[in-house]
This record gives structure tokens, C-alpha cells and sequence, in this order.
């Protein structure tokens, strides 16, 4: 359980220093994909969490098979952070239920005054979601969906707190 948290944090913190690099500078120049894990190159994203619509900057990644599909919001406090894993392979509806990022399909949803000091939610076997990729271009490297899912907090602690995120959708967004 500690490795799944550490992992899904690792890659948490990865996406978000990724998001705010491609964010930092802006080129008209191609990078080599050697060196880029993540394109910040456009898409939306968006989702209502606890009651509030909340839209991101969103990013993707394909490591192992595994998606990631991270959001930032840090225009306002206070800061919020979505993280969808995915091993999907094709379009169609799968269920969010995991609590890890290594295998499966998981959701996260973390909200604070900052970064260092956030809540974390995450689904596992009894706080469940549903993801619906409509779009999965492996050719453009894009991809659309929606999602919503319950989850548990899971960070700083574990408690039985739950946060509910509703019409939450990505467009456009690349990898």
C-alpha cells in the first residue's frame, strides 16, 4: 500500500514539474522525443470536485502501457491536481478501482494551499469511478474521454473522508 502511495506521489510530482517546465518556456522549435516525457501541447481538461468546476492544465504520459493523464490548477487557491492511470489500450468504458499506478485503472484528486501540503483522494476497491475514453489516436499521440469517480483520502493520512468528482472530461490532450 506505502509503495502504490509513493509511487502514485513520484508520479504525481513528475507530471506537475513537467506541466510547469512546458508551461515556463515556450519555443517554436521541435524537441527531440528523447528528451521530452510529456507534452504540455494544448487539450483541455476539466471536472467539477466536491461541488466546484474546476478546469486544468493537462498532460500526458505513456510509460509500460500505462497512461497517465495529469491536470493542474494553480490559478487560484487553492491548488488542485487530477492524475488518471489507465492501461487501456483502445477506446471504450473501464472501471476506476485501483488505488495504484502499476496496473490497472486509478484515479487521484488532491487539493491544498500548496503543493507540499495537499490532501490526497484516490479510488481503491470500494471508492470507484468510471473512465470512457472516446478518442485514442496512437498516431497524433491524443486522446479524449470523460471521467467521474468517488475517493478515499489517502494522503497526508488515511481517513474516511471522501471527495466527489463529477463531468470531469479531457479533449486534445497529448502525450
Amino acid at each position: 500500500m506505502k509503495s502504490n502511495l509513493n509511487s502514485i506521489s513520484k508520479t504525481l510530482a513528475t507530471a506537475l514539474f513537467l506541466v510547469f517546465l512546458g508551461t515556463a518556456y515556450i519555443s517554436c522549435t521541435k524537441p527531440s522525443p528523447a528528451a521530452v516525457v510529456a507534452a504540455v501541447g494544448g487539450g483541455s481538461m476539466s471536472a467539477t470536485c466536491n461541488g466546484t468546476s474546476i478546469a486544468f492544465v493537462p498532460a500526458a504520459v505513456l510509460n509500460s502501457g500505462i497512461f497517465t493523464i495529469t491536470g493542474v490548477q494553480t490559478n487560484t487557491a487553492p491548488v488542485e491536481n487530477m492524475v488518471i492511470y489507465t492501461n487501456a489500450t483502445t477506446t471504450g468504458t473501464y472501471t476506476l478501482n485501483f488505488g495504484g499506478s502499476t496496473n490497472g485503472n486509478a484515479a487521484l484528486y488532491s487539493v491544498g494551499p500548496t503543493t507540499g501540503s495537499m490532501t490526497s483522494y484516490r479510488t481503491d476497491s470500494t471508492h470507484t469511478g468510471t473512465l470512457t475514453i472516446t478518442t485514442l489516436d496512437m498516431t497524433n499521440k491524443t486522446m479524449t474521454g470523460t471521467f467521474n469517480f468517488t475517493g478515499k483520502q489517502s494522503n497526508p493520512t488515511v481517513g474516511t473522508a471522501t471527495a466527489t468528482v463529477t463531468s470531469g472530461t479531457f479533449a486534445g490532450v497529448k502525450w
